[in-house]
């Protein structure tokens, strides 16, 4: 890739936008004439600026368009390869839950007898030792190994009770509001000064 642009153009677009930076971290504009100067320097740097955009698209185009190709021939057979592993893992998940529901159950019965005196509190707990011990949480085979384990998911529940803290305002929708003439309460429209280079 290093190749794709000669090291030398990277140095002369560097030391162009080296001597912009350096411009515009010193610039005060005191007057009218400082103003001028300030645009006509901004316009160079936007040029300077397109022409690197344009030169790094001569490059990134064409490997963009190769790169959306292959994801395009890969995208279906890896669809099916993603649906059919997460339908194995959901099967899988279903049994393991049904086999700890079960032992649970057990254990509870265990409870149940020593409660009523038909079994030792002894044989109960070597009997759940022995439950506990058959609930493995990685099998292992000859081609790998599979690791079941609780994983914390978090569900909204009632969106309404969430505190503001966690709620991120959608800003193309509030502006789409404004623009039809509804106004969102809790958002103040500010006109504020733009400069657009032409």
């Amino acid at each position: 890739m290093d190749n794709l642009v000669p090291q030398k153009e990277i140095e002369v677009y560097k030391g162009q936008l080296e001597s912009a930076e350096k411009y515009s971290t010193t610039l005060e504009i005191k007057d009218e004439n400082g103003y001028q100067a300030a645009t006509i320097e901004a316009h160079k740097i936007k040029e300077q600026l397109e022409i690197i955009v344009a030169r790094k698209e001569v490059i990134t185009k064409p490997l963009n368009a190769a790169l959306k190709s292959v994801r395009d021939l890969f995208k279906p057979l890896e669809a099916i390869g993603e649906q059919s592993l997460k339908n194995i893992k959901v099967k899988m998940i279903a049994f393991t839950d049904a086999k700890e529901r079960k032992a649970e159950a057990d254990k509870l019965k265990l409870d149940a007898k020593v409660e009523k005196g038909t079994i030792r509190e002894s044989t109960a707990e070597v009997k759940k030792f022995i439950i506990d011990s058959s609930l493995s949480k990685t099998v292992s085979t000859s081609s790998g190994s599979a690791t079941t384990k609780k994983v914390a998911k978090y569900y909204i529940t009632d969106k309404s009770q969430i505190p503001l803290d966690f709620l991120e305002p959608d800003m193309v929708k509030i502006k789409a509001s404004f623009k039809s003439g509804f106004p969102v309460p809790g958002v103040e429209m500010r006109m504020e000064s733009e400069l657009s280079l032409n």
